[in-house]
């Protein structure tokens, strides 16, 4: 596949929208990080001994690293994408969602969130890859209208043989019930209905409603290192302007990346026509996405602000921007800058129990 040097379809359209205003600060391009050895090996053992099953939806291989480090088909880059070596466990005590019209006038939701990643557990390393992915509670700090909504979730590893279960506790009713589907595209909470369950990091959960396929490789300009937009005691108010965030928080690098897209199949239902992902060929990590409607026209532009966390030797996603090309207006989600404490990682205080119906209730009351 060929490499070219391109901007994507959505940084065009922002730069088009906003000529006086928007702009992709680049900076030198800093490749320097390395992965505990531990899951270089295991990468090393998926190169030679991983394949794609039950049509691309699940893959042999072990648990802990990229199943696909050499990858040749779209599926086995959507399954990088979705398996990288991450905190196992993470927690957000609150973070917040700004929905930012194009005025500037800010809707605020907020969480609070937690999650066990099963396949990159330290006591998992290296097992076969199967059974649960991960679990996840999330609940409602704002606005106040859904207070006190709470959802936690179950991920199987291969949607042809599990799909993602959910429980959803409502405060009115202090009851607990089973969501009968939690994903695809289904409203995600604090995004005022602006924002999909499967847009969180670009494209999650079950891949069934999309042909995917390989769109070549770009050398591309993308979010890398972006330690400055997270720096401690920034203001949202100096981040979260009208349009656009403040380009001068941000930081671009030119980086190859492969580009995956997923056309919507026949007979399925989904308010994105089309998704296109721009994958950083060095984390595996889709760092911006371009969605369009079913009329084919281009909607929404994201991007995601990773960094690599040096205490855990591991990419994390960090701030991200979902635009409305249509509006002028974009989400801010997952902004901890003024919170007290921001993520806080592998801290290893998780356990499944702590997922279940039953803790759902108990966290609720």
């Amino acid at each position: 596949m060929a490499t070219i040097l391109t901007r994507g379809d959505g940084q065009k359209a922002l730069l088009a929208r906003f000529p006086n205003t928007y702009k992709i600060p680049v900076y030198q391009g800093r490749r320097e990080f390395r992965y505990p050895d531990k899951i270089c090996d295991l990468a090393k053992k998926n190169a030679r001994e991983a394949e794609l099953i039950d049509n691309g939806f699940g893959f042999t291989g072990v648990m802990g690293a990229i199943p696909f480090p050499i990858p040749k088909s779209a599926m086995e880059v959507l399954a990088n994408h979705n398996f990288p070596y991450r905190a196992f466990t993470e927690e957000n005590r609150a973070r917040d969602i700004a929905d930012v019209n194009s005025k500037g006038v800010i809707t605020w939701g907020r969480q609070f969130n937690k999650s066990l990643s099963v396949v990159t557990s330290p006591d998992n390393l290296g097992k076969p890859m199967e059974g649960t992915m991960a679990y996840a509670m999330t609940g409602t700090l704002l606005p106040e209208r859904d207070k006190g909504s709470m959802t936690t979730s179950v991920e199987p590893v291969n949607f042809a043989k599990g799909k993602r279960l959910a429980w959803n506790y409502d405060p009115g009713t202090r009851r607990v019930r089973q969501l009968p589907q939690y994903g695809y595209d289904t409203p995600l909470a604090g995004s005022g209905g602006k924002l999909t369950i499967d847009q969180d990091r670009l494209m999650n959960g079950a891949p069934d409603r999309y042909e995917w396929s390989l769109q070549g490789k770009r050398e591309m300009y993308i979010p890398a290192n972006a330690y400055k937009v997270h720096e401690k005691g920034s203001k949202y108010a100096d981040l979260l302007k009208p349009g656009h965030p403040n380009p001068d928080m941000q930081r671009y690098e030119l980086r190859r990346v492969w580009v995956l897209e997923g056309k919507l199949k026949d007979g399925y239902r989904h308010p994105f026509g089309k998704r296109v992902m721009f994958i950083d060929e060095d984390t595996w990590h889709a760092v911006a996405g371009d969605y369009y409607d079913t009329r084919g026209q281009l909607w929404q532009h994201a991007v995601i602000n990773y960094y690599y966390a040096f205490d855990m030797n591991a990419w994390h996603a960090g701030t991200s921007f979902y635009h409305d090309l249509n509006s002028g207006s974009y989400v801010a989600y997952n902004l901890f800058q003024e919170r007290d404490i921001g993520p806080i990682l592998n801290k290893g205080d998780m356990n499944p129990d702590q997922f279940t119906p039953a803790a759902l209730r108990s966290a609720g009351n």
